[in-house]
């Protein structure tokens, strides 16, 4: 089966920015999976690097990226920003 991947020049800029990569590292195998086939997958170049830039920021905040967040709640959804019950 074919894996997907950031191209060099995505993992170098992702590198650059070590607490992002760090973080990013230290997660699950599945967690990177699914965050780069995000990253890669869209047709369009603005897509992706918008998607990155997305990734490495949340990384470097040491927040698991929203790609990971349910819409309808669950382990990984942030909760803060329901409403009361």
């Amino acid at each position: 089966m074919n894996q997907a991947s950031l191209a060099e020049d995505e993992e170098r800029r992702f590198r650059a920015n070590d607490r992002a990569w760090r973080f990013f590292e230290s997660q699950s195998a599945s967690y990177r999976r699914v965050c780069v086939w995000w990253v890669v997958s869209p047709k369009q170049e603005a897509t992706r690097m918008k998607r990155l830039a997305t990734l490495i920021e949340d990384s470097e905040n040491h927040l698991k990226s929203a790609t990971f967040k349910r819409a309808s709640g669950g382990v990984w959804a942030d909760k803060s920003d329901r409403p009361p019950r």
